[in-house]
Formats: structure tokens, sequence, C-alpha cells
């Protein structure tokens, strides 16, 4: 029964072996399987098995062992240097907050381990003696590219309402349609996402604007990303086609992308949007700050990129030049050359790039206070231009008020 597409690590397939001969059943599942049957790369296996996590440990008994899941039937064994999660089947109980179940069971049954799960791509499980357990159709919706909840959609997502962004970000991801019946009962049960955290939302949004099929997740989608973030519902449809258009033609990182979904809202509204994604401090920073140079003139030479590097920095300003080119600013793509350019020669646009410190200016005369301050922007609007050098004897002498005229 072994496929030969499955060429499982040694030390998975040693773990199948032992829980075999201990008298247990043991599968690979979920998206480990999803992902090789896709050809896809895999570095994470998923184990499960019939066996209790005290009959797991005992298994493993000459390995070291990580006890610390197993009150939720995980046993993380280590063989040969690699951890491994294997836990037991199990059922859950009701998900009174929307979120987590109350109680799990452990079950016996494979079959019923795999109803509980989300989507049918991923209720599948492999062993090589046994081969491919597909009992809700996820091979069919593979090969017809189909996201589609296991059971009744409304029960999973009431269940779990973060599957509802999972849904859209494996359609992303991996390229794929949601069914409609799973869509329509996502689109219904949206406000229950007020029961996942901020930070679950941000990932899987992240992962999904990210995805190669963002664009066409995106375009249906409005009122479910605005119940995470609300200012998302002020686009009209023609902006929202737009956003997504945008999202789909930079590049893959977080701030291009969050950028290019934010790019027409208020300044304000942009950032109460980060907030309530609790968007990480680095993005956050690149994509407010880009979004303040929607309006800016593109620069044509290098002063100018120098300028424009010293009024957002780097992030932003290669952002904002980014998500101007997906919006069909052609002359945006000559503003990107310029600005990597200066990059790339590590040409000086901040105070911390200046040859001479506020140190070495009161070293050389100059008090502290405003005039230091006033003295530092001085140097460095001359370095920028051209004007000065960013050499520390040039700038100290022209740091000289009886050289000023010389800046």
């Amino acid at each position: 029964m072994t496929d030969e597409r499955f060429r499982l690590p040694p030390e998975v397939h040693e773990a199948l072996t032992r829980l075999g001969r201990a008298g247990h059943e043991a599968f690979i599942v979920g998206g480990c399987v999803r992902d090789t049957l896709m050809g896809r790369p895999v570095s994470d296996y998923d184990m499960m098995t019939s066996a209790t996590p005290d009959e797991t440990a005992a298994a493993f008994a000459d390995c070291r062992i990580i006890e610390t899941g197993m009150k939720h039937g995980t046993v993380t064994v280590i063989l040969s240097g690699r951890p491994l999660e294997i836990t037991t089947y199990r059922t859950d109980g009701a998900y009174s907050d929307g979120r987590h179940p109350d109680e799990v069971s452990f079950t016996s049954s494979l079959r019923e381990d795999l109803a509980r799960r989300d989507f049918t791509v991923n209720a599948m499980a492999y062993h090589p003696d046994v081969g491919l357990v597909d009992r809700f159709g996820g091979l069919v919706d593979l090969d017809r590219k189909v996201i589609r909840c296991v059971g009744d959609p409304r029960r999973r997502f009431s269940e779990d309402a973060l599957r509802i962004l999972r849904a859209l970000r494996f359609a992303s991801v991996l390229s794929f349609r949601i069914d409609g019946e799973t869509f329509a009962a996502a689109s219904e049960l949206r406000e229950n996402l007020r029961f996942v955290s901020a930070e679950r939302v941000y990932a899987e949004l992240s992962k999904l604007l990210r995805g190669g099929y963002a664009e066409k997740i995106l375009l249906p989608s409005q009122m479910i990303l605005a119940e995470a973030a609300a200012p998302l519902a002020s686009y009209d449809a023609d902006a929202w086609a737009a956003a997504a258009r945008r999202v789909s033609r930079v590049p893959r990182d977080g701030a291009p992308r969050y950028a290019a979904l934010f790019w027409w809202l208020p300044e304000g509204e942009a950032a109460r949007a980060a907030e309530l994604l609790k968007i990480d401090g680095r993005t956050r920073n690149a994509v407010l700050d880009a979004l303040r140079l929607r309006d800016v003139p593109l620069p044509e030479n290098d002063a100018e990129a120098r300028e424009l590097l010293r009024r957002g920095g780097a992030d932003a300003a290669r952002t904002a030049l980014l998500v101007r080119l997906a919006d069909g600013d052609s002359d945006a793509l000559d503003a990107l050359r310029l600005v990597w350019g200066v990059l790339s020669r590590g040409e000086p646009y901040n105070l911390r790039m200046l040859a001479v410190s506020g140190r070495d200016l009161m070293e050389a005369g100059i008090p502290a206070g405003k005039s230091l301050g006033n003295t530092l922007e001085r140097l460095l609007d001359g370095v920028i231009a051209g004007r000065l050098p960013n050499e520390k004897d040039a700038l100290l002498r022209a740091a000289n008020p009886a050289s000023e005229r010389s800046v």
C-alpha cells in the first residue's frame, strides 16, 4: 500500500512502526498529507494515534519525551534529535466560547477524529501499510482545488470562528476557490470573529495577503475582513476592487501588502485598522509612514531620492513607491531605481548617517540645545543636496557659523 509520493523521514517512519508494534494505530494527518499530495514541500509531520498519551509515552520509553500537551492528548517525542508531536484520536465537546472546545474526549476511531477537522483537504491520513485514508472527499477537493468544510460548515465555523479566516487563507495560499456553501456560512457567521484574538486574526490575514490568489479571495471577502478591521468597510466596490488588485501587484511582504490594502484609507482610519489587527510595530510604522508619502512628488534625481528617504525612512519609502507602481504610476519605477541606488551605495539620508555627531559639534564649541539640533539638520540638508561631502572635517568646518553661507 506504500504510495511513492510519501517519502517519510526516517524518524516519522520509525514512530509509526513503534506504535504499530505496540498494538496501536498511527497515521500522519492533516497539512503534511495535503501538501505531499500536492507536491509541496513538507517540514512538519503531525501524527495521530489510537494510543492514549500514557501508551504513547510507553512506546517511546527510551526517548526524551515532552509532556506539556498530554492533557489534550499530545506527546512530543524526540526521536534521533527530531521533535514529533503525536496526538491521541479525539472528539471535541461543545464550543461555548466560539473558539475552543469545552472539553476533549479520547477515542479509538480515526474517522471520529477526522470528522472534527476543519476542511476536507486537511482531513486525510496516511500510513505506509494502509495507504491514504480519505473519508470526506479531500482527494476530490484537492483535484477540484476547492476548500470545503468537513460536514456542516455552519457547525464548523460556530465551533471555531478562526476557521473562517483559515478558509480564506488556505484558498489564497493554495490558489483554490471556496465551496459556495462554505463561503456562505463564513459570510453569515462573520460576526463570530469577535471571539478570535487580534493576534490570531493578524497571523491569518498576513498569510492570506501573501498568497498568490489573494486578489480573487479578497474581492468577495470585504465584509468578512471588516469584522476584524472595521475601517475596511468604508471602501466602496470600486475602491475595494482596486485595493485587492494593488495587493496582488506588490511583493509578498507584510508592509507592502498591508499598505496596498490600506492605501485609500484616511491616515487616522489606517492607524485604527492597524491597531485593531495588532500589526507588529515595524510593519505598522512602515505602513503608516508609507501612507504619508502617498502624494509626495516622486524623486527625479539622487538628491530628491535622499530627501524622500529622509522624510519616510527606507522601509516606508520603498513601500510607498511599490504601492504607487502597483496603482498604475509608471514613473514610480524610475523613482524606485533612484532609491535603491542611494541605499545600495550607502549614501546618507538621516542624522545617524552623518559623519559627525552632536558630541563632535559640542567638542568643536557649539553649545548643546536647539542650536545644536538646528546645526545638525543644516549639515544634513547640505549632504543630502550634494553641497557638502559627508566627511567629518568638512562638516565640522561647515558647522562654524562663519562658514554658514557655504552650506
